[in-house]
């Protein structure tokens, strides 16, 4: 009874105005009471109406100012395309204007990424980037002929970054990156050049730096990264370091051609870091300029 009461309401709504919003409203409550499809509905709509006209010749009413059910359904209808469509513009304008807002977004983003490379600085990190090390070493390296003083690099890879990344997300691969950043930068000295090298990979420059001390704070690296628990999604996550080292000795510094020592210093460094992957990972490891092999490595 409820039910036929408020269709009831909803129909004398709809024939009284026609309005798209007392049709829709029409539509939705009696098709959920009748379960009739939209064709059945409105051939219902036009049976009550004529009905209606029927039972008012009986009591003499004159329904004749009152508009057809095909017309105040074919209004109706039409003002309901009427709102879809505006729906539908009103949709696509947020659409194109979110893609607008991406794009420019986007290119914000590599302006960004080109002026921090412009000024030397790794966006993700706040380090020197690769194109201010490589300036930085060359030059450092052609003082260290120059003045005959010693010259050093540390290369320090993030362990099993892939692994990492792969199982927990960019997110955190980007937070272990700056957090291993962040301690590199508070274990040196405040003389040395640290820098982001690449991808998981960082590099300091180190000069007028002893064997010894260059080891103590390769070491120091290590073993603070080591102490460092991420916490993540209900996980502690542990990062370790493979940290490799060259220095030179005074028989490296006769040597003319300052690209060639660069480049040899670079690749000894290198060698000792990925000395350390292949003996297990989380360990520093030094070599001599001069070929000779030391280790100093920490082995867990």
């Amino acid at each position: 009874v409820v039910g036929s009461v408020r269709f009831a309401t909803y129909l004398s709504e709809f024939l009284l105005n026609g309005s798209a919003e007392s049709l829709a409203a029409l539509k939705t409550f009696g098709q959920e009471l009748t379960g009739l499809c939209d064709t059945e509905f409105d051939e219902l709509l036009t049976h009550i109406r004529t009905s209606t006209d029927e039972a008012a010749k009986l009591l003499s009413i004159n329904t004749s100012n009152l508009p057809r059910p095909a017309d105040i359904l074919a209004q109706a209808n039409t003002q309901l395309l009427e709102i879809a469509l505006r729906e539908h513009v009103a949709k696509s304008e947020v659409t194109i204007k979110s893609a607008v807002l991406e794009l420019e977004n986007r290119k914000l983003k590599q302006r960004n990424t080109e002026l921090n490379q412009l000024t030397g600085v790794d966006a993700l990190t706040g380090l020197n980037n690769r194109g201010a090390f490589d300036e930085c070493f060359e030059r450092l390296v052609d003082s260290c002929l120059r003045e005959s003083h010693l010259v050093g690099v540390i290369f320090a890879d993030i362990d099993n970054f892939k692994q990492l990344n792969d199982t927990y997300g960019h997110q955190l691969g980007d937070e272990v990156l700056r957090r291993v950043a962040k301690i590199i930068k508070s274990q040196v000295r405040e003389s040395d050049f640290v820098a982001r090298y690449g991808g998981e990979e960082f590099v300091v420059i180190t000069s007028r730096c002893p064997e010894h001390v260059i080891a103590t704070i390769a070491e120091r690296i290590r073993s603070r990264v080591e102490e460092e628990y991420i916490e993540y999604q209900d996980h502690q996550i542990q990062v370790t370091v493979s940290v490799g080292v060259c220095v030179t000795t005074e028989q490296a510094l006769p040597i003319n051609s300052s690209a060639a020592l660069a480049n040899s210093i670079l690749q000894e460094a290198d060698s000792a870091m990925y000395h350390c992957k292949r003996t297990g990972r989380n360990q520093t490891f030094i070599r001599r300029w001069e070929t000779s092999i030391k280790s100093i490595a920490h082995n867990p």
